[in-house]
């Protein structure tokens, strides 16, 4: 697997402007972009992708002086229906190449819902339990992933 999936992050800045720009994570650190970049200056929302397999155990952002931070606004229960994925290992995340190529973490409103996660290493091969508990959910979509068998 690619370094930067399993050890690298992903570092989303969206601007007061709409759009917005992604600065890639490497293992071992970031790439080059500082707090005081104008982006930084202008971010209305920062989105910090962390490492898809190896654990964090701390993580510091730099911000300029005077900005402020806080929690983002979540999407909570009930809210919006989940999107429901369900498949192989491709599809829960495995390989991936950064953090924020797995599609459940893209950062766009399209998947600013809940999702349910049904990657499964080796597997996803829609056996006939599987599609009857599947068919018992109520999202607002689902993503399948299944191999030809």
């Amino acid at each position: 697997m690619a370094a930067t999936g399993v050890s690298g992050l992903d570092l989303y800045v969206r601007t007061d402007k709409g759009g917005g720009l992604a600065r890639r994570g490497e293992a071992g650190g970031l790439t080059s972009e500082s707090s005081s970049s104008a982006a930084f200056r202008r971010a209305a929302r920062v989105l910090a992708l962390l490492p898809l397999y190896n654990g964090t155990r701390s993580a510091e952002l730099g911000v300029p002086e005077g900005a402020e931070l806080s929690q983002g606004r979540t999407v909570g229960p009930g809210e919006r229906k989940p999107i429901v994925f369900y498949g192989t290992s491709i599809l829960q995340g495995g390989c991936a190449s950064r953090p924020g190529m797995v599609a459940q973490r893209d950062p766009r409103p399209p998947l600013d819902h809940p999702h349910i996660n049904l990657g499964f290493s080796g597997n996803g091969r829609m056996e006939r339990e599987i599609a009857e508990l599947l068919a018992e959910l109520d999202p607002s979509i689902y993503v399948l992933d299944c191999p030809r068998t």
